[in-house]
């Protein structure tokens, strides 16, 4: 839904006034001196019950989003469960029709009724009809959806106070100068007045749409798409995974959509447009963006089930990442240099890599190292090209593992390592830092709010909460507040909290099983896995029906039985895997999480040999 600037809405209004004054002065001065005071009179409340039935009506048009959708949305987090889109549809229609009958009502009794009457209707009926479907249809949906989180009426009523003031937009890049280097490709310094020029010029070739399915490998061309796409006012889609499958869905449930890619692998069908090589356009000022613009739609992993879909507004966005860089200790006088593993899609990625680029003056690898001696490299050319700066190092457990198990010399090198996506256990984080004399931090988020709390793993068990958040204990759940967050969060994780802004986490809600009458996470069930000697990778799966919990191993120098013998001696019997598969690999994502329906199709293979 498209929004009318500040300025233009204040033109609009003036000249309401003025045409309302003209009509007033010429149009009624042929009438009755009765009926024209009657006319001028009655007119207002016409045209307001009017114009509310068009602000509403209008987002109900097809590629549209209804807008007590888009209430509904914020008021989740950026997240909508699938059951409320037709429902909150149908009530914006509901609000669309009200003021339009209550605008038709109010317009023929002026014209053949009482003025009494009137009056009566205007400013007593009028306000009691919209009462009674505001609060009739809160009481509705409390009692028809209330599988979902209860919202309360004071959360709904923040929706109805006009803004003291609108807030200023927020620049693109907060710091860089023209020649600083936003990003580094083997070697090759690029600049932010190319970043400018580049997303302009996309800008400017986008077709048209509301969305932008953003696929660019490359962090620099993802940067150019990000950008343009901001420019362009249109939402940047940034799926999953880079499988057909999870494309198509978003290409069938999001509509007027183009494709950024800087590679061929796309589905067949979708429309493709390169990030760079557009004619020149004009750049203007420096881009700022208003902090309530939506940014990014960013989706869940699917590990427990379909990717669900959040959207992530401009000033969120801006504000975990200036939350981050004090976090690390970053200043305008600093160039930190950023070398990341993980996907610029995902939602860490986004943080890390893309978001801490753009608002701390930052230079990052335009390539994706997976290899733990491409990541050497890419660190080595980073501190090499930029000596003094301080380099990090933003990946995931998985691969800092392999990192580790390599060896790889990075000692000097790296101010600090960060790792998300997955749990890291203690004693690898203990490992890394050994190896390379840096801490090595860890972030608790998800894609609903990104980044919410961190912890130096090698440390303990306790995280902190990022500036500006606070739990809450509502309606039997705990939730997340205040800070980069648009709207409160609901946990899905139980969590200590030890005073102050610190916490522990206890394991997901949902994540418990139960066997022979014990409990137990597999949260846990996994760390102790995972830290059996000789075990590369592994997961505990607890298949639909099963009475009791498999496992995938990857381990392949360690014997199965060898590895039973050691979960004994950590596991109550009844834990115990019930088979325990030696696999190959895990059907991880670029971002290390597993789904259900991976490991489903997985468990389908194994059985069969």
């Amino acid at each position: 839904m498209k929004s009318i600037a500040p300025s233009r809405r204040a033109v609009v209004a003036v000249c309401a006034v003025l045409l309302y004054a003209l009509f007033s002065r010429f149009a009624l001065k042929s009438l009755p001196e009765g009926a024209a005071l009657k006319f001028a009179v009655t007119l207002p409340p016409v045209l307001i019950d009017l114009a509310l039935c068009w602000l509403f009506g209008r987002t109900l048009r097809r590629g549209a989003e209804p807008l007590i959708t888009s209430f509904a949305r914020h008021a989740h987090g950026g997240d909508l469960p699938p059951d409320l889109p037709a429902y909150t549809r149908r009530v914006t229609l509901a609000w669309t029709l009200l003021f339009a009958a209550m605008a038709a009502a109010a317009a023929w009794l002026a014209a053949f009724g009482p003025l009494r009457a009137w009056t009566l209707f205007v400013y007593a009926v009028n306000p009691a009809l919209v009462a009674a479907l505001f609060l009739g249809e809160f009481a509705w949906r409390r009692m028809r959806f209330r599988h979902h989180p209860p919202q309360r009426l004071r959360d709904m009523l923040q929706y109805l106070r006009l803004p003291a003031a609108r807030a200023q937009p927020l620049p693109l890049l907060r710091l860089h100068a023209p020649d600083d280097v936003v990003a580094r490709r083997r070697g090759e310094a690029i600049p932010a007045s190319a970043l400018l020029a580049d997303a302009a010029a996309l800008a400017a070739a986008l077709p048209p749409g509301r969305h932008v399915l953003n696929l660019c490998r490359d962090r620099y061309h993802f940067l150019v798409g990000f950008a343009a796409a901001l420019s362009a006012r249109r939402l940047c889609l940034l799926p999953p995974g880079s499988g057909d499958a999870a494309i198509r869905d978003i290409c069938r449930d999001f509509g007027e959509l183009c494709c950024v890619a800087d590679h061929d692998e796309v589905p067949a069908g979708v429309a493709v447009i390169r990030p760079t090589g557009h004619p020149p356009a004009a750049l203007g000022a420096r881009p700022a963006f208003p902090p309530e613009q939506p940014a990014a739609v960013v989706f869940t992993s699917g590990s427990t089930g379909r990717p669900a879909p959040h959207v992530k507004s401009w000033g969120s966005l801006v504000r975990g990442a200036l939350a981050l860089g004090r976090h690390l200790g970053l200043a305008p006088s600093l160039a930190p240099q950023i070398v990341g593993t993980v996907p610029p899609q995902h939602m860490f990625g986004l943080e890390a890599t893309v978001m801490l680029t753009l608002q701390w003056r930052g230079a990052v690898e335009a390539g994706r190292p997976l290899l733990p001696s491409d990541v050497k490299a890419a660190i080595e050319a980073a501190t090499r090209t930029a000596p003094g700066e301080p380099c990090w190092l933003m990946t995931t457990p998985l691969q800092l593992r392999a990192c580790v198990a390599d060896a790889i010399d990075l000692r000097g090198a790296l101010r600090g390592v960060i790792s998300s996506t997955m749990p890291l256990e203690a004693p690898l984080a203990q490992a890394a830092e050994e190896l390379w004399d840096c801490p090595v931090e860890e972030i608790y988020g998800s894609s609903e709010t990104g980044m919410m709390a961190l912890r130096r793993t090698a440390s303990g068990p306790s995280w902190t909460l990022c500036e500006g958040l606070s739990f809450s204990a509502e309606d039997g759940a705990m939730r997340v507040r205040g800070g980069h967050l648009d709207a409160p969060f609901t946990l899905t994780d139980r969590v200590e909290l030890e005073g102050g802004r610190g916490f522990r986490l206890l394991g997901r809600i949902g994540d418990m099983i139960k066997v022979a009458g014990k409990r137990s996470s597999l949260e846990d069930l996994n760390a102790r896995l995972r830290a059996v000697p000789g075990i590369v990778d592994g997961v505990f799966y607890m298949p639909d029906g099963a009475d009791r919990p498999l496992a995938f191993v990857v381990a392949p120098q360690t014997s199965k039985a060898s590895i039973l013998d050691a979960l004994r001696r950590d596991l109550d019997p009844v834990f115990l895997p019930r088979p325990l598969y030696l696999v190959d690999a895990l059907p991880r994502a670029a971002n290390g999480k597993i789904t259900r329906e991976g490991l489903d199709a997985l468990l389908r293979r194994v059985a069969a040999r």
